[in-house]
């Protein structure tokens, strides 16, 4: 839903990468395919120093690479800062200040705190002139679930939800990513009370733009693959709406407004 996890803490042995390592754990990885739950460690991931490009090692000497006076006052004072002040101060004083430092070029990135809540990375299609919407796979149990999940997320903070639930969701997560994403929104919006949800979730955003990182990603897959316009009328019929009403949504893959238009409907 875009907000996204993050794979590797540090991917290069670079004094900088060294010298923070020092100081900031590595967070687990809690990824799965399918309809998955990620909640990082709380607060994790304050600093990544994603890959940079290599330089030629025959055409610049190691005094040549990129670094000047501007940048080593900007890395000191990341480094300062991380070094002397509690995670939650990072996060809640220093934030600003250091995304900004990343975005003024030392090729450092600064995710979104405690993001990623659920994300659903794309489905394996399934192909259109051998199944209907009807036989689209979501059995009873898949359909208690997704109700088990959207409300969870729906009624519950993000720290509530790193504490809590992360186990259950984890495990509803891995029970579900057979689920076409088209036959889990239609789950949703039949559901007065998983529409409130998901109002709740659009109102936070991080819940809301890992969802539709995650959900976007799994619609455009099946987009490409010629499985969401053959399903269009079915799915319009099962979530309640006019296919008029989605159709310049799924022409122009405007995932993000079609859910918000459905959901105030």
């Amino acid at each position: 839903m875009c907000l996204g996890p993050i794979d590797h803490f540090f991917t290069q042995n670079t004094s900088v990468s060294a010298q923070i390592e020092t100081i900031i754990k590595r967070p687990g990885r809690i990824v799965h395919d399918g309809i998955s739950v990620a909640l990082p460690n709380p607060v994790a991931s304050i600093v990544k120093v994603p890959p940079t490009q290599p330089a030629t090692p025959s055409n610049i000497t190691f005094s040549e690479l990129p670094c000047s006076p501007e940048n080593v006052q900007k890395i000191t004072r990341l480094i300062s800062v991380i070094g002397e002040n509690g995670k939650f101060v990072l996060l809640f004083k220093y934030q600003k200040e250091l995304r900004q430092i990343v975005h003024d070029g030392i090729s450092v990135a600064l995710p979104n705190p405690i993001a990623s809540i659920v994300k659903v990375p794309p489905t394996q299609p399934t192909t259109p002139s051998n199944v209907t919407f009807a036989e689209l796979p979501c059995s009873p149990e898949d359909v208690q679930k997704i109700t088990r999940l959207i409300s969870v997320i729906g009624e519950n903070g993000k720290f509530v939800l790193l504490f809590k639930y992360q186990k259950e969701l984890r495990q509803i997560g891995r029970e579900i990513e057979h689920v076409h994403p088209l036959k889990m929104i239609s789950v949703i919006m039949a559901n007065p009370h998983l529409k409130s949800c998901m109002k709740e979730m659009h109102s936070d955003y991080f819940k809301w733009s890992n969802f539709m990182d995650g959900v976007g990603n799994a619609l455009t897959s099946n987009h490409k693959q010629g499985n969401v316009v053959p399903y269009l009328d079915d799915f319009a019929k099962a979530c309640g709406v006019t296919v008029s009403s989605l159709k310049n949504f799924i022409d122009n893959q405007d995932w993000e407004n079609m859910l918000i238009n459905m959901i105030n409907t």
